[in-house]
Parts: structure tokens; sequence; C-alpha cells
């Protein structure tokens, strides 16, 4: 039965691109997972595969920012405050130090009411802010001068979206409100200058299956990327669908990652998600939609051709401190993998107890409890 299944997998991804590829994994090809499956337990250290670098973001009565991370260009990283709705935006260089506090809250047209989602167009010298509120993309300067704004095209709402080259932003279009044909997740390049959508890539499902698990009167929404970047492509998922695809930089669009059993037939379900992409390993979440939600994390090792059920550790800790994995948070910059912050408060009790060394250790002893965290970036060696 299970065989079968697999084939009738198989066929669809074929039926559905135009692009089969064989049950194989490496350049060129897809990757086959049965969420079904038990793998064996490995322990990774994060520096033998990616470099880890420090960014202490700068502290004063101007920049005092919480370092939720919006973008990361060539020479400036974006960030705001996570909690708050002040509607700061950070500018800093690099190296962390603060260049400017841009602020255009407001309810006027030239306002945003929020500022959630971010891309930063360093090459352009703009900034595109999503509004989901307005259904509008605004678009300033890097000094927070009004230059235009627009909705895409059809009035979708926009739940994400990332800056795919000097004329377009890829956008996920009205997937989280399930706007947009039935049976159809569209991921779409949107006009930088008026919203018109230039390229659709569609991803077909038979039945919408949510990731929110109601039960006893608790709500849960569990989040997840649609758009992931990694070296010259972007990753494409959808929930409700058993492939999750990739686009090259050409617009072309195949399967990236099929499996089964199909996310369709299964009660309760059991998702599959792309989590970091390395040039050794393939990071994924297993959600499974029951007590809240149950998730295990795995790592295709490219190399050995292997699943492990993984954790990740810093060595830049004595201890070398496990990384917590929900924590991840991507950006599609080169090859950096995830950003991760650590408070300023926890690196200073950790320096305290001479739990640190390396780079971190000297971070830390110029730190004070009260200072902007530190981020960390993992870049693909």
């Amino acid at each position: 039965m299970m065989k079968g299944t697999n084939l009738l997998i198989l066929f669809l991804v074929f039926f559905l691109t135009g692009c089969y590829r064989g049950n194989t994994s490496g350049d060129g090809a897809y990757l086959l997972v049965d969420v079904a499956d038990n793998h064996p337990k490995k322990e990774l250290l994060l520096q033998d595969f990616m470099d880890v670098e420090y960014i202490a973001l700068e502290t004063s009565d101007e920049f005092l920012c919480q370092g939720m991370i919006l973008d990361i260009g060539e020479n400036l990283i974006l960030a705001r405050n996570n909690f708050t709705q002040d509607g700061n935006l950070y500018l800093f260089d690099r190296k962390g130090k603060g260049i400017r506090v841009i602020n255009r809250r407001g309810q006027g047209g030239e306002e945003y009411t929020s500022a959630y989602k971010v891309v930063l167009d360093e090459k352009n010298g703009e900034l595109f802010i999503n509004d989901m509120m307005k259904k509008t993309i605004l678009v300033y300067d890097l000094t927070g001068q009004f230059k235009r704004s627009f909705l895409c095209e059809g009035d979708f709402g926009v739940d994400d979206l990332h800056n795919f080259d000097d004329k377009y932003l890829l956008c996920a279009v009205g997937m989280r409100v399930n706007e947009g044909e039935p049976g159809k997740s569209l991921l779409a390049l949107v006009s930088k200058q008026d919203g018109s959508i230039a390229g659709r890539f569609e991803i077909p499902y038979k039945a919408k299956k949510e990731t929110v698990f109601v039960d006893a009167g608790n709500f849960l929404l569990y989040p997840y990327s649609p758009i992931l970047f990694w070296e010259d492509r972007w990753i494409l998922t959808e929930a409700s669908s058993d492939t999750v695809f990739s686009v090259s930089s050409k617009k072309q669009m195949e399967p990236f990652l099929v499996r089964t059993p199909s996310i369709q037939s299964m009660e309760p379900e059991v998702f599959l998600f792309p989590k970091m992409l390395t040039d050794r390993y393939y990071f994924m979440e297993r959600v499974k939609k029951q007590n809240g939600f149950d998730r295990t994390d795995w790592a295709y090792d490219r190399d050995e051709k292997t699943f492990y059920e993984y954790t990740l550790h810093n060595a830049d800790y004595t201890d070398k401190q496990r990384i917590n994995t929900t924590l991840w948070n991507h950006v599609p910059n080169g090859r950096i993998g995830y950003w991760q912050v650590i408070h300023a408060h926890e690196l200073v009790e950790a320096y305290g107890q001479g739990r640190l060394k390396g780079k971190l250790k000297e971070i830390a002893a110029r730190l004070e409890e009260e200072s902007n965290p530190v981020i960390l970036l993992a870049v693909d060696k």
C-alpha cells in the first residue's frame, strides 16, 4: 500500500510540474521524505558546518532596539522592536553601529499603520513595507522619505514578501487569509513600481489543511515560512501540498522535496516544513497537529545521504549550549542560514559564570544587562 502511495505521489509531481527527476537526492533532483519514519539521533555543532558571526547592536538613548531583524543587506541591518507597535525602524551598519531611526507610523496616505514585514532593497536605496491592515505596500527611501505606494494586483493581501531582484518582489499572495482561487496557493513576482504581477508560481492542493489547532478554547497558529532563500534559488512551501518547490533566478519552478504519505490522507495531519538549507544539511521540522503542535527536528545529511533527528549546539559556550531551533529566523541574503537574538542579560550572566569563549566572550565583556541584544548570524561555509 505504501509503495502504491509513493508511486501516486511521484506521478502527481510529474503531472503538475512537467519535471519528473526520479526518486533521488542531490543536485538537480528532489528529495523524497517519509514523515512516518523514525531516524537515529545525532548531536551537531553549529561551528562544524557554519561560520558564526556575532553583531552587538549599538546601545544609546536613540537606539534602544529589541533586535527583531527585518532584513540584512551587504552593508545594512534593518530591525524593529518585537512586542511593540511604536513604528520605529532601526538601520544599523553590518558592525552594529546605529545609522538612523525611521518612523512614519500613522493614518495618513504616506504612513503605515504597522511595519510587521519590511524588505530592504539596498541596491536601489528603498524600503518596502507590507501594511497588511491597508493591503498596501508603501515604499520609502533609506532616510524615511515617502516615494510611492501600491496595492497588489487583484487587491489580494500579501502575507510575505522578499526582494527577488532589481525589478520584482517575491510575494506569498493571500495564502494565510485563503484569498484567490480555491485549491491553489499563489506566489507571485510583483512589480516594485506599481504592484502588477509579472509572474505566477501556483502550488495546487486538493483541500486546504490549516496550521491552526483549536482545543478546549485554546487557539494556536503554527507559523511557517512559505518562502525561503538558499544560494541562487527560492524554496516555496504550501502546508496543504505534498511538494515543496524551488524557483531559480531564471524563474523556473521544479520539485525540491516531496513528502509521503500525502498530507491529504493524514488525521491528525503531520506537516513537513523546510527550516534551513546548507551545503551539508537540509534542516526541516516535522510537525504533528496534536497536543497543540508536536514538533521534531530532522536533518538530511547530503554527504551521507541519511536522515537524523538532531540537536544543535553552540561551541562558543564552554558547555556547548543547545540552540533552540524554534527561534530560527531567516533572511534571504546570500549564504546567511539564519539569525538569532541573544539577549544582553543572558550573555552577561554566562560571562560571569565563565561559560563563554572566543569572540562571544569578548563581546559579552563589554555589555551591560540593559544593552541592546547581540545578533548571531550563521553563514554557510
